[in-house]
């Protein structure tokens, strides 16, 4: 600390560092929750993959067993297309970095100077990062937060099918 109590331009840095690798965790965290919410949604597919043929029998018992059949149906598909069009656009890797050079940042403009900077501009390059970050992890958790209702459906229809064909028609 100075005499007046404010961060030197090395604890600047250092807290701006700190807050970036804070940042990338969330993007980290993000990604942790892509890959279970695609897993999750992957094993309804073969759940429903596994009802399949106990479809034939729903359609055959009768007009409002082949109704419902065709509900829960048209439901798993919604669900699964619409939820699964989120976790793909969330599992869609993000190459935007910070705009003009960035020491930092992965996507480095062509013949980029490597030379050395002062704190000031890597305090910069930093914060702009730091941006970049908070954009990814928001994005991702967004589209978790979207695909989770139409996830939801996609479970309640193959668990509702699962019960309708383990019932006497």
């Amino acid at each position: 600390m100075t005499d007046d109590g404010t961060p030197t331009r090395v604890e600047t840095l250092t807290i701006a560092l700190t807050t970036l690798g804070t940042f990338n965790a969330y993007v980290q965290q993000a990604e942790s929750k892509v890959t279970t919410a695609a897993t999750i949604h992957l094993g309804a597919a073969a759940l429903a993959a596994t009802q399949a043929g106990s479809m034939a029998p729903l359609w055959a018992a009768g007009p409002a067993s082949a109704l419902g059949a065709l509900i829960l149906l048209v439901s798993f598909c919604t669900g699964f297309l619409v939820g699964g069009y989120h976790l793909a656009l969330a599992l869609r890797p993000d190459l935007k970095g910070p705009g003009g050079a960035n020491r930092f940042g992965l996507v480095q403009p062509p013949g980029q100077d490597r030379a050395p900077v002062p704190a000031e501009k890597q305090l910069e390059e930093v914060l702009l990062l730091i941006e970049v970050f908070r954009a990814v992890a928001l994005r991702k958790h967004g589209r978790v937060h979207r695909a989770l209702p139409w996830m939801a459906l996609t479970f309640a229809s193959v668990i509702l099918w699962t019960a309708m064909a383990a019932l006497p028609h």
